[in-house]
């Protein structure tokens, strides 16, 4: 039975947030991720070997060495920090979040600060403004560094609206609009039938991936209705049809298209817990944006298989449906990012969103402010907790949960 009564004080969340905020301040902004390694000669020559036993044992086994001792690998083959600009794009975010929560301009100022960052380290390659990874990706094609890349342009614009609404600065809303121009004119439209889109990753690649996809529809939509640009609103929609044609009768999406699938996916259709996360997020705004009842409906259905397949005991995030291991930090980041989202307009979320960030601090917090990688179990029995910090995936996306959890908490409280 879900305990209503569960509301944990907003200065309790907001004491775990400034935990990770005074380890930023300590650290600064670059760090590890755990694609930082991957772009390294050694690990791309086992990546590329031809299809059999031995490249899958030496991928297998490289993976399970990384994963084990990541300080080890990264020191051996001199992998050093980096600030990543989706991080930088949490950052803001949460900054905009903590100074709406707490009216305090230092955090105003900090997400001005780390706009000016952004804004300067775009990059110069499109029609509009973009972003990419400070590393070689190694995805089904190679994707050279700082390439554009939608999904961590799609989170800097959000962090740019979010800015544009506490300062009403109308620079800020004219970048979301660059970065609109660039998801429009500067991806392929990998899908094009029955009124539904789907977007490249990035524009070199034929990707169909639905959560960058329906992150993109809900951006378009949302800055399309602000400043009335039918073009934006319209093809916003059309990237929620994508997902909306797709979506299974159990309720969740996955990862790659269906036409994909055999492609991308070795004819499996892949789910798992942040991209899930990320889907529902994206039907909710869809949802919220357009008052389009399709999409109220599609989050709904996929709300509860998400919570039905991908927590353990009511509380642990799992990491897939049919396998609680490895847990990782950005499972559990998302658990409370995407509940928080949704509680002002689900307080039957109460319960189990309090139980995971508790389950979440407790657990993947070995120092102050700072979260470990993931939890991997070595062998039948044995749980090895991952001992290193990953900026991105642990501390960008923690605060960033933490500070949508205050949002909501202050939204709950008020009414």
């Amino acid at each position: 039975m879900i305990n209503h009564s569960i509301k944990p004080p907003i200065e309790s969340v907001l004491n775990e947030a400034l935990k990770i905020d005074e380890w930023i301040n300590q650290n600064g902004w670059a760090g590890w991720d755990p694609y930082d390694i991957k772009s390294h000669n050694f690990f791309v020559k086992i990546s590329s070997l031809p299809n059999g036993i031995f490249a899958r044992f030496a991928n297998s086994l490289s993976n399970q060495a990384v994963d084990l001792f990541p300080l080890t690998f990264r020191k051996i083959y001199n992998i050093q920090p980096s600030i990543n600009s989706k991080s930088l794009g949490l950052l803001l975010s949460s900054y905009c979040n903590l100074f709406k929560v707490t009216n305090n301009e230092k955090y105003l100022n900090k997400a001005i600060d780390v706009a000016n960052w952004l804004i300067e380290n775009k990059t110069n390659q499109n029609k509009g403004i973009s972003w990419g990874y400070p590393f070689d990706w190694h995805s089904p094609i190679f994707i050279p560094k700082n390439t554009s890349t939608s999904i961590p342009t799609v989170t800097i614009g959000d962090g740019f609206y979010k800015l544009f609404e506490v300062t009403n600065d109308k620079k800020y809303i004219n970048i979301c609009k660059e970065i609109c121009i660039f998801f429009i004119n500067d991806l392929k439209i990998t899908y094009n039938k029955n009124n539904a889109i789907c977007y490249s990753y990035t524009p070199l690649d034929d990707y169909q991936v639905h959560n960058t996809n329906l992150f993109m529809g809900e951006f378009l939509t949302k800055i399309g209705k602000i400043l009335s640009i039918n073009e934006f609103y319209d093809n916003g929609i059309k990237c929620g049809n994508f997902a909306l044609s797709q979506q299974q009768k159990d309720g969740y999406i996955p990862y790659w298209g269906i036409d994909q699938t055999n492609k991308y996916s070795n004819g499996v259709m892949h789910s798992d817990h942040y991209h899930s996360g990320f889907e529902i997020r994206a039907l909710f705004g869809l949802w919220q944006n357009t008052r389009d009842m399709r999409f109220k409906l599609s989050y709904e259905r996929y709300l509860k298989w998400y919570i039905q397949n991908l927590f353990e005991k009511n509380m642990m995030p799992k990491f897939m449906p049919k396998s609680t291991y490895p847990i990782f930090i950005h499972s559990c980041t998302e658990s409370i990012y995407c509940l928080a989202t949704l509680l002002p307009n689900h307080n039957e979320l109460n319960d189990l969103l309090y139980k995971s960030y508790k389950w979440t601090t407790q657990n993947m917090q070995y120092r102050r402010g700072e979260y470990i990688h993931m939890i991997k179990k070595v062998g039948k029995i044995y749980n090895k907790k991952i001992k290193i910090t990953m900026f991105r995936w642990a501390q960008a996306w923690m605060i960033m949960a933490l500070s949508q959890y205050l949002v909501a908490l202050k939204e709950v409280n008020k009414n």
